[in-house]
């Protein structure tokens, strides 16, 4: 696919603005060029957020939540890909973990009125304003502790020990017909409508 092909279709899924106009305006000469420019456009929009924020009053607070949000999402990416199942409730693992010594403690949660008038109450956190089976960081904390084969095994169900019996895991699973090129094909559909302009609705 040639890269004036790839930047007509990005600046067409794009809304009208900087990226959109720099691709039409000159078209990227590679991928490369294609994703440099991309960034670069994305640092420019959040630079200009950010001093948007700091321009507002109460700025400070603004950005503290953009940051923390930011954090989040982040972790989130970070989260992999299966959690071993736990056999007994969270609450019930990191009394055994403490117990062992093993846990490592979050930090502490700043002060916040409103999580002090919730009724949820996290034993990982020790704190309010959510419970410990909703608790993220406990569930990655005690998959951290199983991937390091601290957390006894009667605890959970080893999701690495179940994919044992998956025939692809195994390598037994049915292989494409000798005659199978291997090649592939991705199918482009161009200037579909939206809102049920389709024929067929």
């Amino acid at each position: 696919m040639s890269s004036e092909f790839l930047s007509s279709i990005m600046a067409r899924g794009l809304h009208n603005g900087g990226l959109a106009n720099s691709l039409v305006g000159e078209p990227a000469v590679s991928w490369d060029d294609l994703l440099a420019r991309a960034e670069k456009f994305i640092l420019i929009e959040e630079s200009r957020r950010i001093k948007s924020i700091h321009q507002k009053p109460g700025h400070r607070e603004n950005l503290e939540k953009v940051l923390i949000k930011r954090r989040r999402e982040e972790d989130y990416k970070r989260k992999p890909d299966y959690y071993n199942p736990l056999k007994v409730t969270r609450a019930e693992a990191l009394v055994v973990a403490e117990k062992s010594g093993i846990i490592k403690w979050p930090p502490k949660m700043r002060e916040n009125e409103e999580r002090q008038k919730s009724r949820k109450y996290c034993s990982f956190h020790q704190d309010r304003g959510h419970e410990t089976e909703e608790c993220v960081h406990l569930r990655k904390e005690l998959e951290r502790l199983i991937e390091l084969g601290q957390l006894p095994e009667e605890l959970y169900h080893s999701v690495k020990a179940s994919r044992k019996h998956d025939p692809v895991e195994r390598g037994l699973a049915v292989s494409p017909p000798g005659n199978w090129s291997g090649n592939r094909v991705i199918h482009l559909i161009e200037g579909a409508g939206y809102g049920g302009n389709s024929r067929t609705s």
